[in-house]
């Protein structure tokens, strides 16, 4: 038989403001039956099973600071969202919440209670102290310092049009060099250079990068930049000013 539920390692009601908000008796004209309501939730939280109150009208009384005959008249209001199980008066949304909690911390809870209930009697000799929570990082580490491209992986590359060498270099590296960089925890580095290749813009690749087809002190003219179109069209516009300049002088001959 499992242990019933107990939030008691958890002082602080976690209220979420939905609860707040579609409870009819909180939006109440009369402060004593919002008062009523917030008291269900703080009894409800400390008590075992967590999320439940007693179904006796005259303990519900006492829980909530309410005569039993303003109970009777708020009964509704205050209880939309609970029900009766197991002679118990149960809030379904913070019963739900509690078994999360459990479910994940309930170890660590019971030894809190434990030691809350033994500091209570010998605050002196007792320390209360939780403890951590391993976080959840099983099968993922840092980039290893082993790590290179495998065989496999380079096979991948090829069938990705990365053929050139200083290409595969280049980006290798670059993923080496921001992982190691960050730190960042991945369980499976293969599929994370994958994912890192296939983002990549490919015009950063050093064989992909615009380069003139002609170097020398004259690498920014039209010859050097549009390749051999470039050197006939310059030597086409190198006759067409000859010729201008030939007619020009016959013209001042001429006139001469």
């Amino acid at each position: 038989m499992s242990e019933p539920l107990n939030m008691r390692g958890m002082p602080y009601v976690p209220l979420d403001p939905q609860w707040i908000a579609e409870s009819p008796a909180f939006h109440s004209s009369n402060p004593q039956v919002v008062r009523a309501c917030l008291n269900l939730l703080s009894y409800a939280w400390a008590a075992v099973p967590a999320g439940t109150v007693p179904a006796g009208f005259k303990a519900l009384a006492s829980i909530t600071g309410l005569s039993e005959q303003d109970l009777g008249e708020n009964h509704d209001d205050l209880f939309q969202g609970w029900e009766l199980i197991d002679g118990r008066m149960r809030f379904l949304p913070m019963y739900a919440v509690c078994e999360r909690v459990s479910a994940r911390y309930g170890d660590v809870l019971s030894k809190l209670a434990d030691q809350g209930a033994a500091v209570m009697q010998a605050p002196e000799e007792f320390e209360l102290v939780a403890e951590e929570v391993a976080p959840q990082t099983k099968g993922r580490t840092k980039l290893p310092n082993t790590w290179k491209v495998s065989p496999d992986l380079m096979s991948w590359l090829r069938s990705k049009d990365y053929t050139a060498p200083e290409d595969i270099e280049f980006v290798t590296e670059k993923f080496m060099s921001h992982y190691r960089a960050t730190g960042e925890l991945r369980s499976r580095w293969d599929d994370s250079f994958r994912n890192f290749v296939l983002k990549e813009n490919v015009m950063n690749l050093p064989s992909r990068r615009l380069r003139p087809l002609h170097a020398g002190p004259q690498a920014g003219s039209r010859a050097n930049r549009f390749g051999s179109a470039g050197v006939a069209a310059q030597a086409h516009n190198g006759s067409v000013l000859a010729a201008a300049a030939e007619r020009a002088g016959l013209r001042e001959a001429h006139c001469g």
